[in-house]
């Protein structure tokens, strides 16, 4: 989501934009399919860690598509300036 601002300076040809743009403004989570094998543990009940104490895998567990959905709320803000 982006919001902007063009600001008209003089009567020359000079212009400033400003604009603000957001990803993962609704801190949304989006989750893929879930696995329906390659666990590299033969007991699905048991959960598969990362070394954070992450759960990665096992019965139940449904990954983030790219990690997308632990994408906290980022933006920037750009100014530009023509003349």
């Amino acid at each position: 989501m982006s919001f902007g601002r063009l600001f008209r300076l003089g009567r020359e040809r000079m212009n400033l934009q400003i604009r603000a743009e957001f990803q993962n403004i609704f801190n949304r989570v989006f989750l893929s399919a879930p696995a329906v094998g390659g666990f590299t543990n033969t007991n699905p009940a048991t959960a598969i860690q990362a070394a954070g104490g992450i759960v990665t895998g096992g019965y139940g567990s449904i990954a983030t598509i790219g990690g997308a959905g632990a994408q906290p709320r980022t933006g920037q803000v750009i100014a530009r300036f023509t003349f």
